[in-house]
């Protein structure tokens, strides 16, 4: 029997807002207990809250939505990488553990220790390191953290090193516990047509 990872933040609980989007709010809209018949919920996010895709569209003019992928492409081979414990994940670190069509997902010092509170406080994925898995035919880029990007980036060189090369990224996972080593990625978004991201619920099968 396959064994699984949920790789996905619990949101509103584990997940971590980025700067300046809306925060995750799940609200009661008719309660049993005020006397509703039954149990509604309301959510309020961004399609980048928590665990998610960024599509193309996310930062490249014109680039591929959600849409254009069948849901099929977003399962696909994948290593886990164990990254060093910098402030930023190096391309000499893991150039060796780059695999053409299967997808990196980079385990960093954010997924060790005490987990970090902010994203000033999150490992990040460096441009040089970016620009490899792009080179090497990685369809797919994923981290522990909310952004690829550092905290404070106007220009976001790492998001468009991915994505200008069609290289998915999907961030904000939760890879503590989990062994470096080959799994299947499930990364299921929601089916909202032309969206430049989603959230999704990921899990690995070793």
């Amino acid at each position: 029997m396959e064994r699984i990872h949920d790789i996905s933040v619990a949101l509103g609980v584990e997940s971590m807002d980025y700067p300046g989007d809306p925060p995750f709010r799940r609200e009661s809209f008719l309660s049993l207990s005020r006397g509703d018949v039954t149990e509604v919920s309301v959510l309020h996010m961004s399609c980048h809250a928590g665990t998610h895709l960024d599509f193309p569209a996310h930062f490249i003019p014109g680039g591929k939505t959600l849409s254009d992928y069948p849901l099929g492409e977003l399962v696909m081979p994948a290593q886990v990488i164990a990254a060093g414990s910098g402030d930023t994940v190096e391309a000499r670190d893991v150039e060796a553990s780059l695999t053409e069509g299967v997808a990196a997902l980079f385990q960093t010092r954010n997924s060790r220790g005490a987990p970090p509170r902010s994203l000033e406080e999150c490992a990040t994925l460096g441009l040089e390191a970016a620009r490899r898995c792009a080179a090497r035919g990685v369809p797919l880029v994923g981290i522990d953290a909310p952004s690829v990007d550092a905290a404070g980036s106007t220009d976001f060189p790492v998001h468009h090193a991915l994505l200008g090369a069609g290289v998915l990224v999907l961030e904000g996972l939760c890879l503590r516990g989990v062994p470096p080593g080959r799994y299947r990625l499930h990364a299921v978004p929601l089916s909202l047509p032309g969206s430049e991201a989603s959230p999704v619920r990921a899990y690995l099968l070793a």
